[in-house]
């Protein structure tokens, strides 16, 4: 380990054959205020390889890729910036694209009333790209070389989240760059969808490319990157090559000490690992043969015929894939989407919801899949956010301002949420504090049954940890509560019994001493039987 706290290869290593990386950050400082986000940070990318750069939300990443990227400008930090063994200054994203930087942003960037084809060619102005047409024919060619599917005359407005994510990653690669910047690339892709990127990815970097992959997904940066570096406060902490990956010294570079257990344990009955797949108390919640139907085609369901339970005290988990109806199931029992049949119970009194408001009332808190899109308002700060679902009982004509300031004070200090002050814009937190700001709000009514949909989606680790503990002390105090996520590890760590759908049907049901990772991807990911086929 050196003087400053690293471990592994030495940051200047040169380049296979002694020619200089095709990119770097030299003793990157980078100051906001009295805040120091960078603290001579040092990444060397070597030509034509997958470079991950992973650490916790708040450790430097993003800062870095905005400097590459030109968002903030050479003059505004400390250090160098080299590509190909040149000092550059980026004053600006137009700098960065001339020097053949690309990058894929977390957040959704494309503009929704325009075609595939337009925002794939977006800003190519002038020649073959004067109309429209020319565009989406353009667009529909490269669309075929990168062998994905999409319909380059489809208006964007009309594609889902990973849909337009792949229209991201396609309007990068149009460009031709040297250098791609893949932030959470992954986060709203199907399994399908990842494999095939992580195909197109090689290929590229097989033909030259070089590429900064950036993932909160240990076992995707496992399985696609070349070397990696790792971020803790500002620090490059640690530089690994493929052989010297190993998780728990990922993690714990990540978070600065050794991460022995990542689930809390579980406690009472809880901590009965029998194959039970009926909840062992009385429900309070239970769903009845409940059906959704599809929005755009009425004779559909995304949801069909389904049946569960969840005792107080219990969590209960809800695989599948991407598509399965999760998200929907969620929706329904909070009134977010009509019920075509079925019934929800609370306890053992029948619910009619048709809002939010009205779960809220019924006891019934959520915290949504997208912080970014329907979780949180993000032009309003922390004490807004946490305080919003408590709106009525701080008064019907003059806010109790004072009772809002408690409420969330409270909730900094419940939930260990980092912040300068309660009035910091959420915007400003990072991914795991703004999901720890959801959960405060979802349970400042103090709610009988706790909804979570994919409730570490785009969290580091350590907050992770954060987060689990708080759920399972929520359910030893008595909260039911569901969760909805896509990792199967995640599910079954923290989880008591499991519900798998398909399709928007129940394909199995199961205990913690039945539990596998194998059991629940064999029911998400099988074709139908044919006892499902006659039902």
């Amino acid at each position: 380990m050196t003087p400053d706290g690293r471990t592994g290869a030495p940051a200047g290593a040169p380049s296979a054959g002694g020619s200089p990386p095709a990119l770097e950050l030299e003793s990157i400082t980078k100051r906001f205020g009295g805040v120091t986000a960078l603290r001579d940070a040092t990444v060397r990318v070597r030509r034509g390889e997958v470079h991950g750069l992973v650490g916790e939300n708040g450790a430097g990443k993003s800062t870095l890729l905005k400097i590459l990227d030109g968002q903030y400008p050479a003059g505004s930090y400390e250090g160098v910036v080299r590509i190909d063994g040149e000092a550059v200054a980026l004053h600006a994203p137009q700098d960065a694209r001339a020097r053949g930087i690309a990058i894929v942003p977390q957040e959704t960037s494309v503009i929704e009333t325009l075609s595939v084809g337009e925002n794939i060619c977006f800003g190519e102005g002038g020649g073959p790209f004067a109309d429209v047409r020319a565009m989406e024919r353009h667009a529909a060619a490269f669309i075929d070389q990168l062998a994905l599917r999409l319909d380059a005359r489809t208006q964007v407005a009309r594609l889902s989240s990973s849909q337009k994510q792949l229209v991201m990653i396609a309007r990068a690669l149009y460009r031709r760059p040297r250098v791609l910047i893949l932030d959470e690339p992954t986060s709203a892709l199907t399994a399908e969808e990842t494999a095939r990127l992580f195909a197109l990815v090689r290929q590229l970097r097989d033909g030259g490319l070089t590429c900064i992959f950036v993932s909160h997904r240990l076992d995707e940066v496992s399985e696609l990157c070349d070397r990696l570096s790792i971020l803790r406060d500002g620090r490059v902490v640690d530089e690994l090559a493929r052989a010297d990956f190993d998780v728990e010294r990922i993690i714990g570079s990540m978070i600065g000490r050794r991460l022995t257990d990542l689930y809390p344990e579980r406690t009472g009955d809880a901590a009965d690992a029998g194959p039970a797949a009926a909840p062992a108390a009385p429900p309070a919640l239970a769903v009845e043969r409940l059906s959704i139907r599809h929005p755009e085609r009425p004779g559909d369901f995304v949801v069909r015929d389904v049946s569960l339970a969840v005792a107080p005290g219990e969590v209960l988990g809800v695989g599948g894939l991407v598509g399965s109806g999760r998200s929907e199931l969620l929706g329904a029992i909070y009134g977010r989407h009509p019920i075509a049949s079925g019934r929800v119970l609370l306890g053992e009194r029948e619910l009619r919801i048709s809002s939010p408001r009205e779960a809220l009332a019924a006891g019934i808190g959520l915290v949504t899949e997208d912080r970014k899109r329907d979780g949180l308002l993000f032009n309003l700060g922390l004490r807004e956010n946490v305080t919003l679902a408590y709106l009525r009982s701080l008064g019907s004509v003059v806010l109790d301002r004072g009772r809002e300031r408690e409420i969330a004070q409270e909730a900094v200090r419940r939930f260990s949420i980092a912040t300068r002050s309660i009035e910091t814009p959420v915007g400003q937190l990072s991914g795991g504090n703004q999901q720890k700001v959801m959960l405060a709000r979802a349970l400042e009514r103090g709610p009988r049954v706790l909804l979570l949909d994919e409730p570490t989606v785009g969290v580091d680790v350590g907050a992770k940890a954060e987060i689990y503990r708080l759920i399972r002390a929520l359910a030893d105090a008595g909260v039911a509560v569901v969760v909805v996520s896509s990792e199967s590890a995640e599910l079954l760590g923290l989880c008591d019994r499991f519900v798998v759908l398909r399709d928007g049907a129940v394909v199995d049901r199961f205990g913690l001493g039945e539990a596998s990772e194998t059991r629940l991807m064999t029911a998400a990911m099988a074709a139908k039987t044919s006892s499902e086929e006659e039902r």
